[in-house]
């Protein structure tokens, strides 16, 4: 479980053995005497995020200027295996416990002209960048874009990623430090 800040606006998240995505609980306080109050997103509630694959990202990033690609993954995954031509780095959570980064918001609001820029997020497979594109919709960023395929994509049979999808197995441009 995983607390994160935005404003007065509290998200708890909790991992979920064997997948499926846990809702994300709230706690808000706008008056400093009022007791903090809970509740539950369920899905149907969620804000609706777009999923794109790393070409369609690719292609959004070339059509908008002002769009910014966001690389939410840690310092050491970014330096090392490498990230995408003109990412910035905005880790959503960092070694060595899996924290999650308490001014992620106002990191990736630094970053952006505007909250109606379109922010695309990528991590290594996708799950990262869609919790935190869900945290941006949350704090009012009109257009979070998941990169669905993440830079490195999806475990094949052999427990190996890069060979079914991602940012390289499409050849999209990219560096290591």
């Amino acid at each position: 479980m995983q607390l994160f800040r935005s404003n007065k606006r509290y998200t708890i998240l909790f991992s979920c053995r064997g997948g499926g995505q846990p809702p994300s609980i709230y706690f808000t306080n706008s008056l400093p005497e009022v007791e903090p109050v809970c509740f539950i997103i369920s899905k149907e509630n969620m804000s609706e995020i777009k999923n794109l694959d790393p070409t369609q990202a690719w292609d959004i990033l070339q059509k908008q200027p002002d769009a910014v690609l966001i690389d939410v993954r840690t310092a050491f995954e970014f330096a090392y295996i490498g990230h995408p031509l003109g990412a910035v780095h905005v880790p959503w959570k960092e070694l060595p416990n899996w924290d999650l980064n308490p001014n992620f918001v106002d990191q990736v609001e630094s970053k952006v002209s505007t909250k109606d820029t379109a922010v695309l997020l990528l991590c290594r497979s996708g799950q990262r960048s869609m919790d935190a594109a869900q945290v941006l919709s949350d704090a009012g960023f009109s257009n979070p874009i998941n990169v669905a395929e993440g830079f490195e994509g999806p475990l094949n049979a052999n427990r190996q990623r890069g060979t079914l999808g991602g940012w390289r197995f499409h050849g999209l441009p990219w560096e290591q430090s």
